[in-house]
Order: C-alpha cells, then structure tokens, then sequence
C-alpha cells in the first residue's frame, strides 16, 4: 500500500489536478488529505485517517 499525504491550503493553484493524475498510478494508492492551516488539528486528523487506511486494508 502506499499512502500518500496530500497537504494544501486554499490558495495554492492546482493541487485538485495533482490528486486526479495520482489516482491512476495505482490501485493500491491511498490517499490522506489535510490542510495546512490548523497544524496542530490536522496532524490529529492525518494519524486518524492514515489508521482508517490502514485497517480498511486488512
């Protein structure tokens, strides 16, 4: 499995069209979305949502 950690914030163009080309590398590609504006916050949801990838995969 590989999971891939995809942070953005609102202002930067493009990171819609970067998660879309990802998608069709590879079925077994994963992916975590967090934004980059509450750290603290988001560094709690990606450990959240990586586990939920992880035991989705089991």
């Amino acid at each position: 499995m590989i999971i891939y950690l995809h942070g953005f914030d609102a202002t930067s163009p493009g990171n819609h069209e970067k998660v879309l080309q990802l998608q069709f590398i590879d079925d077994d590609v994963r992916f975590v979305h967090y934004s980059t504006v509450h750290p603290r916050h988001d560094m709690s949801h990606l450990l959240k949502e990586v586990k939920k990838q992880l035991d989705m995969s089991t």
